[in-house]
């Protein structure tokens, strides 16, 4: 049986150069999407947890309705 999840969500990722407001760099940046769900999936990108392995690989536990963890494998993007 697969699981339908109510509604569709983003997580998206915002940076900052500080969190010191005074500092004239403080600008939050808008970075964009890093991971979309759909009531297709058996998911829900709400609640995310992130990880860090002993190999520097970077994880992310998002939410579901059931008992079975969901974790992604971050990738770093491409340099700029």
């Amino acid at each position: 049986m697969k699981l339908r999840l109510p509604t569709a969500a983003i997580l998206t990722l915002a940076s900052n150069a500080t969190f010191d407001p005074d500092d004239p760099n403080f600008a939050w940046k808008d970075e964009g999407i890093v991971v979309r769900s759909n009531t297709e999936d058996i998911f829900n990108a709400i609640d995310p947890a992130v990880a860090r392995t002993s190999s520097v690989k970077h994880w992310m536990s998002l939410a579901n309705s059931g008992a079975v963890s969901n974790w992604l494998n971050l990738i770093p993007p491409p340099a700029r």
